[in-house]
């Protein structure tokens, strides 16, 4: 892929441093939403846009990664689908609702009746099966305690409407707001971890195109739980998911991760985006920051998707090894996708020297603490330690190493991404090529470490 040089920032892990309102849309179409009274109506129009189905949002977003068909468990008995994404688990229910019209306008109280109709009926099953299994907890419960991480549980029901009108169906892209479900659907608040988050199915998808990434995905589940919990004010879902993302709470994740990383000598300070969001401050810089994290989170998904063709054309199939590698991969944050990138986008800003010998950057996934990267640039002088195919042979040695650096605390998962830059050229463009070996991190006695120090130096002599 090619790569455009973007801004340098400045980081010793690399120190840069209603109620309910509705529009209708036919398959392949789009309609334009309008300011409507509850008196008005709403027209179907022909657009272009794509309406993705239930199936579709599981078979064709990113979440098609993390749906755990193998968890057809007693708890999730009622449930349409799960999704395991990082140590969260986020139960779907789904409700369809097709209605005829005889004319080109539906009523807005049409909508609204069909629309309470489906709601109704999602948080009906929802409670029947909480009823049902009072005290039973999610699936894999112990195993993400046992890894030090606070299990998350959500429940989202999707509802899709659609209408027929001259043998042509369109869906209604409807949403709901606050004040719907605090004054005509009202959710049960009692247990707050098992309230029922509903979106309209094309409401969802937007959403997700807002969000970018399973783990921000994740974390705006628990932000909208907790403002329907704490009867915070929002028009619609969607408005929701935007104020989100211009909010400190988007960022909380991230301050934590690098608090703990100045707490242990890996980072010297906080990005200065990051405090300036954090504090509500500038928000032109905080404008300026979201839209480099779409930058580079477009880039990092285009090499992402890239190394799982390359993969898929060595072995025709993706081991389950391959497949855990990717979800990580693709889980990261916006944020973390960001500082990544950057350093990548750095290049042409590096000394001619570097650039020819290859270069190790480090840094450190912002979603979580305990996934550490090491970026290797790979060196153009073929005579280089860092060149690509000695990287390829040495990897292993390279995650040991680290491994071995990282031990108070013990890290989780260990990253080693090597860049193929060697198609620059003056203008700061390059074609970008992106290597990714993966392996969990684990303790390490100082027996073992000293051994495998004795073993590294071994070889180094030997070279």
């Amino acid at each position: 892929m090619i790569l455009t040089q973007g801004q340098q920032v400045a980081m010793k892990i690399n120190h840069h441093q209603s109620h309910q309102t509705a529009t209708v849309s036919k398959p392949n179409t789009v309609v334009s939403p309008s300011s409507q009274t509850d008196t008005e109506q709403s027209k179907p129009k022909h657009s272009q846009a794509v309406v993705m189905g239930f199936e579709s949002i599981l078979n064709d977003t990113f979440l098609s990664m993390y749906v755990q068909l193998e968890l057809a468990t007693s708890f999730n008995a009622g449930y349409d689908a799960v999704l395991k994404i990082g140590n969260a688990r986020i139960y779907l229910l789904y409700d369809k609702i097709g209605f005829f019209s005889d004319t080109e306008h539906v009523s807005k109280n049409a909508l609204h009746q069909h629309s309470q109709a489906s709601v109704n009926d999602l948080i009906k099953r929802h409670l029947n099966i909480q009823q049902r299994l009072p005290n039973q907890r999610p699936p894999n419960h112990k195993d993400t305690q046992q890894s030090g991480q606070s299990p998350k549980t959500f429940f989202v029901g999707l509802s899709d409407l659609s209408v027929t009108f001259n043998e042509q169906d369109y869906q209604i892209n409807h949403q709901f707001g606050s004040a719907y479900f605090q004054e005509q659907c009202v959710l049960d608040y009692d247990d707050a971890h098992r309230v029922l988050l509903v979106y309209g199915l094309k409401s969802f998808v937007q959403i997700i195109q807002i969000l970018n990434t399973p783990d921000d995905l994740v974390a705006f589940f628990e932000y909208h739980r907790q403002a329907l919990v704490n009867m915070t004010v929002y028009p619609n879902e969607m408005v929701l998911a935007q104020t989100f993302i211009h909010s400190p709470e988007f960022y909380q994740r991230a301050w934590q991760v690098e608090n703990e990383l100045i707490s242990i000598g890996m980072l010297d300070k906080h990005d200065t985006r990051l405090v300036n969001a954090m504090q509500k401050g500038d928000e032109h810089i905080t404008k300026q920051l979201i839209e480099k994290m779409m930058v580079c989170s477009n880039i990092w998904v285009k090499l992402v998707r890239q190394l799982t063709q390359r993969l898929y054309e060595n072995t025709m199939t993706l081991d389950d090894k391959a497949k855990q590698m990717l979800s990580l991969l693709v889980q990261e944050s916006l944020y973390t996708r960001m500082k990544l990138m950057e350093d990548v986008l750095d290049y042409a800003n590096m000394p001619l020297e570097d650039r020819r010998q290859g270069y190790v950057l480090y840094q450190h996934s912002y979603s979580e603490f305990g996934r550490p990267y090491m970026l290797i640039v790979y060196a153009k002088d073929s005579n280089s330690l860092l060149t690509r195919q000695r990287i390829n042979q040495d990897n292993m040695d390279l995650l040991i190493d680290l491994n071995s650096e990282l031990q108070d605390p013990v890290m989780n998962d260990l990253f080693l991404l090597g860049f193929d830059m060697s198609q620059a050229n003056e203008e700061g463009q390059v074609n970008v090529t992106m290597d990714v070996y993966h392996q969990p991190a684990s303790k390490m006695s100082e027996l073992e470490r000293y051994l495998h120090r004795q073993l590294t130096e071994l070889k180094q002599a030997q070279r």
